[in-house]
């Protein structure tokens, strides 16, 4: 190195790289990151669900569906909704599961695990949560659902298209829990599938919300340094970091 060339502070962008990896903070940012796989392939398959069954109700797009000649394009369009139910209960449980997994692995015996365990309580246990849960052991051990496309009128009202859940066939099955069984027996001959992902869907979403504020907070030292290291390659050599 001649006498002009200088070294590069604090060993140049490669070493603050490797500090910035080195972190816990970056650790710990890495493993979430993970497990919010999960949730990602639960909310989209949730939003591509919701999307469908907000489509059916738009007249433009129902009403022809219901030309006779259309009749196989109506078929087509129920098995394209189970195929999503199916995705969206399966999802649901594969979360529940990564979850549990996620917060026993690194949060257990820690205030964190107690909070989570509480807020699951309060929000799941319940009649109407077990069921959604318990649909996917009914889809995946016994059998798919039967599903009707169905449209409504009445005078001086516009028409009203919905996709049902048969529940009789629901009720047939042996496999429910307790709990399942109560919300079952609040239901009449059939149940508008957008009631029950929409509502099932909403509380996942406040969940995780919740969750990842937690997770934000209980790692705020870490992630105080971790942002300081940051920032200073930004500062120093410009946005290069994922």
């Amino acid at each position: 190195m001649s006498g002009n060339e200088q070294a590069p502070p604090d060993g140049g962008p490669i070493a603050l790289m490797r500090q910035i990896e080195a972190t816990e903070g970056s650790k710990i940012l890495q493993r979430i990151k993970i497990h919010a796989i999960s949730y990602h392939i639960f909310k989209g398959n949730y939003e591509e669900l919701r999307r469908v069954l907000e489509k059916y109700h738009d007249p433009s797009f129902a009403i022809p569906l219901w030309d006779m000649k259309n009749r196989p394009m109506l078929d087509l369009f129920q098995k394209e909704i189970v195929r999503m139910l199916h995705n969206y209960v399966a999802s649901e449980k594969t979360l529940i599961e990564h979850t549990r997994k996620f917060v026993r692995a690194h949060y257990s015996g820690m205030e964190l695990e107690r909070e989570y365990e509480a807020k699951v309580k309060e929000i799941f246990s319940n009649p109407f949560c077990t069921f959604i849960e318990d649909l996917r052991d009914f889809i995946l051990h016994n059998g798919l659902p039967l599903t009707s496309a169905s449209f409504h009128f009445e005078k001086d009202k516009p028409l009203e298209f919905q996709i049902k859940l048969e529940v009789a066939s629901l009720r047939s099955w042996g496999g429910w829990d307790a709990k399942a069984k109560k919300f079952l027996e609040t239901l009449g001959k059939d149940v508008v599938l957008d009631d029950l992902v929409n509502r099932y869907g909403s509380l996942v979403t406040g969940f995780y919300e919740w969750f990842a504020r937690k997770l934000q907070d209980f790692h705020s030292k870490e992630f105080e340094e971790l942002n300081g290291l940051q920032k200073k390659f930004r500062e120093q050599y410009g946005d290069f970091l994922n």
